[in-house]
Formats: C-alpha cells, sequence, structure tokens
C-alpha cells in the first residue's frame, strides 16, 4: 500500500467569516431579542396596570407622601392649596371620575413651571405655574390636564412599566439598577420620575378641554400656558418623532382644532384668580 503525506492548505482551520462580523451579528441579534422581550413586558404591564384597584395605587406613595408633606412649609400656604383643591374638586367632577377615584392636590413653593399627576390621585403644582397663568381659566386647563391622566390611569401604567423594564433589564442584561429600581418602587423621587407618552399626553389635553367647555361654557385661555411655554422655550424642540410630549406649538394647534369643532357655548369670560394668586406674581 502507498502512503501519501500531501501538504495541508494553509488556513484549512479558519473559518472564512470575520470573527469580529460575526460576533457584532450575534451581539445585534441579542439585542433585538433584549429588545423585544423588554418592549412586549412593557406593554403587558401597562394593559395590566389598568385594572389594578385605584385604591391599591393609593398605598404606593401613602408613607413617601406623608413625609413629603411632614417636611414641608404648609401653614403659609394651606390658603393657596384649598382654592385649587375647590377649582380641581370641581374639574373632577366634570370628568366624572370612576367610583373610588379623587384627587388631592399639593402646593409647593418652588420657581419650577410645572405641574404633574402622580400615583393615587397626588397632583403636584409649583409656585412657578402659578405665576405664569392670567386667569382662573388657563390654571383650570392645567389641573384638568393632570386630572385627566389619573382618570386614564396614567400614573400607575407609566409607573409599571418603569418598574418591569427595570427588572427585566436586571435579569436579562445582570444590570443592578439599584437605587432607581428602589426609588421606583416607593420613595418620594417616584413622584418626578413619572413619565407619559405622546399619545397620552394628547387623550389628556382633549379630556381638559371638554373639562373646561362644559365647566365654563368656552375653553377661551386654555392654550395660554403653551403659549407661555413657547414664547420661553431655549433651543429648538426634538424632533417629533423624538419626543414623547408633544411641543407647545402642536398643543396650541391642537386646543385651536377643538375650538373649532367644539364651539362654546357662552361668551368667552376670563374668570379672575384671587387676589392671593396674583400675589405670587410678585414673588
Amino acid at each position: 500500500m502507498k502512503y501519501e503525506n500531501p501538504d495541508i492548505p494553509e488556513g484549512i482551520n479558519l473559518t472564512p467569516v470575520n470573527p469580529l462580523r460575526e460576533l457584532a451579528r450575534l451581539f445585534s441579534g441579542l439585542m433585538l431579542v433584549i429588545t423585544v422581550t423588554i418592549v412586549t413586558l412593557s406593554y403587558l404591564a401597562g394593559s395590566l396596570a389598568q385594572h389594578i384597584p385605584f385604591a391599591w395605587e393609593s398605598r404606593l406613595l401613602e408613607n413617601p407622601i406623608n413625609q413629603l408633606m411632614a417636611s414641608r412649609e404648609r401653614p403659609e400656604h394651606l390658603k393657596i392649596e384649598r382654592y385649587l383643591q375647590q377649582l380641581a374638586d370641581g374639574l373632577a367632577a366634570e370628568q366624572g371620575l370612576a367610583e373610588g377615584m379623587s384627587v388631592t392636590i399639593h402646593y409647593f413653593n418652588g420657581p419650577m413651571v410645572n405641574a404633574f399627576a402622580s400615583l393615587g390621585g397626588h397632583i403636584m403644582v409649583f409656585r412657578g405655574a402659578l405665576q405664569n397663568v392670567p386667569n382662573e381659566n388657563a390654571l383650570a386647563m392645567i389641573l384638568a390636564h393632570e386630572i385627566a391622566h389619573i382618570k386614564h390611569r396614567d400614573p400607575i401604567v407609566a409607573y409599571s412599566r418603569a418598574l418591569t423594564v427595570s427588572m427585566a433589564l436586571s435579569n436579562l442584561m445582570g444590570i443592578d439598577p439599584g437605587g432607581d429600581l428602589a426609588r421606583l418602587a416607593g420613595t418620594s423621587s417616584a413622584l418626578a420620575q413619572l413619565s407619559f407618552t405622546r399619545a397620552q399626553e394628547s387623550a389628556a389635553d382633549d379630556q381638559a378641554m371638554g373639562t373646561l367647555l362644559r365647566y365654563y361654557g368656552h375653553t377661551g385661555w386654555a392654550d395660554s400656558f403653551f403659549r407661555y411655554v413657547a414664547a420661553s422655550k431655549q433651543g429648538e424642540y426634538p424632533p417629533k418623532f423624538l419626543s414623547s410630549h408633544p411641543n407647545p406649538e402642536a398643543r396650541i394647534a391642537h386646543a385651536q382644532q377643538f375650538r373649532r369643532k367644539n364651539p362654546d357655548t357662552s361668551q368667552p369670560i376670563a374668570t379672575p384668580l384671587p387676589d392671593f394668586i396674583l400675589a405670587l406674581k410678585t414673588q
């Protein structure tokens, strides 16, 4: 028998595929699986969250709210808070909240031009927002918008999605969310960590406009706060598809469109703000 010892071709044990390209392909596939998983879990969490009893939602921030209220200076702000609560109660009655749902207003003497809804029907209103509304009608639009978020269960949906994403990242990627997860799970930081989608914001605007129409008989000055934000903006807004919050110009146009489709039932007359609210403008 004749034996041969042929030369082995060079590189016979090497793959023809670039290993870095293969690694990139595998990594991209892994990221796609993780992204799809997180998006799916987030959607399911948001859908299920809407069925959580409001009483359960209220307990999530019970202790943080009590601590927050105890730590701030309240006596000199009680008159402002009572006025805001009375106005909010009237607006909430027009929105027809579900049985067992309620809103609680908290006033903060801070310069932030903002108001936001959080878990359990709590609405935070800052001095900066009150300083930049021309009348009660414009203020009512802000409150009615936040009440609409509560009616639509947007805070608990946002909370559930954020918590689900944090837990998913922790388990799928070995990322320890640490303090962020702890804050979302029930500390006062959760009050300001809830963000809503563009669709949720637009739905809240529509609900608020309808509320003002029933409450005052007109929607005059409903876009005043948006006009202030537009006039005081710093730089350019991000493209619409990158922003979860409609920009002020879009919200002004949306309000005008609502007015064209839903005519006033009474003459637009501005309801003045109380003197103690107007006094804030000088601070």
